[in-house]
């Protein structure tokens, strides 16, 4: 029963490494690619423009629904930019339903198109 639990343990440490560092890697790649490297550019523009930012988070949830890309990456990214957007409580409300309301519809978004695309 123990060695279960440690190779349980081990391979959840493992994931949660694995995990921040592809968000390391997602955020770096988007600040570095839009706004080259600035990430204090890239939060003090997008605190002008919060309806891009939200549709931006909506398009990787749906290419990340499609290539079946970690949404906690995705989320945990959304919740730094708007963390610091709009402060911790207020950048969490925000996270939190928009999270809710990308998952569900890039989700539904790729059940209907994989459905009546690919059909049975």
């Amino acid at each position: 029963k123990q060695r279960v639990w440690v190779t349980v343990l081990k391979s959840s440490v493992l994931s949660l490494v694995v995990l921040l560092l592809l968000k390391a890697v997602f955020l770096g790649l988007v600040v570095n690619e839009i706004f080259d490297g600035d990430v204090d550019g890239f939060l003090l523009h997008m605190r002008t423009q919060p309806v891009k930012l939200a549709l931006l988070f909506l398009v990787f949830y749906i290419a990340g629904a499609i290539f079946l890309f970690p949404v906690s990456v995705l989320l945990t990214s959304m919740a730094f930019t708007f963390s610091h957007i709009w402060g911790p409580m207020d950048g969490l409300l925000i996270t939190f339903s928009w999270n809710a309301i990308c998952i569900n519809l890039s989700y539904t978004l790729v059940f209907l198109s994989s459905r009546y695309l690919f059909g049975d």
